[in-house]
């Protein structure tokens, strides 16, 4: 009787680290991997957005990613000062989107173009990005502040387009290309 009891202990106690790895450690190394491929491959720099043409099939790394799509990524650390995000929304394309996401995938603040216009009355934002032990006081009025659970992470700006084969496609996505270096970080 007492070998089987150890057993199932011995077992539940497995179950208990492996399922704790699996929560904490794989989506960590996950971002992490996504962190050095955006760093190397785009030759982002940290803590600067970068921007990329429109999507090819196969090359993107963002999964099943819409191609009628315009993306700019960020590879943040606010772990020694808070970093200051400026976002500028087109005037033309279907739809605009900001996205923060922590160390371990979780995706903690959204904007999009529908939000900004409506609740800030503007095309225009500039977010304060702080991380998680930082003591930090807005420096204007128009700032807003999120606070990263985590020092390092992910940001991706989307913008989508109707129809990038048709004559107005191909002008929206100069526009948006315009629109994409408005946005910036420092």
């Amino acid at each position: 009787m007492k070998g089987w009891k150890q057993d199932i202990l011995a077992i539940l106690i497995l179950a208990v680290v492996v399922h704790l790895i699996a929560l904490w450690a794989i989506p960590r190394l996950i971002e992490g991997m996504v962190e050095k491929g955006m760093l190397a491959k785009e030759r982002c720099k940290l803590n600067a957005i970068c921007c990329r043409d429109i999507n090819v099939a196969g090359i993107d790394e963002i999964p099943m990613a819409n191609p009628d799509s315009l993306f700019s990524r960020l590879v943040y650390d606010v772990s020694k000062e808070p970093l200051r995000i400026h976002l500028t929304v087109p005037d033309t394309g279907m739809y605009w989107s900001f996205s923060l996401y922590a160390r371990n995938l979780d995706n903690y603040y959204v904007l999009n173009d529908r939000r900004l216009k409506s609740e800030y009355g503007s095309r225009e934002m500039e977010i304060a990005l702080v991380g998680p032990k930082s003591h930090y006081k807005k420096t204007s009025t128009n700032e807003v502040m999120v606070v990263s659970p985590s020092d390092r992470g992910t940001g991706l700006i989307r913008m989508i387009i109707a129809d990038r084969y048709s004559a107005k496609g191909i002008e929206e996505i100069r526009e948006l290309k315009k629109a994409q270096e408005l946005s910036y970080t420092e």
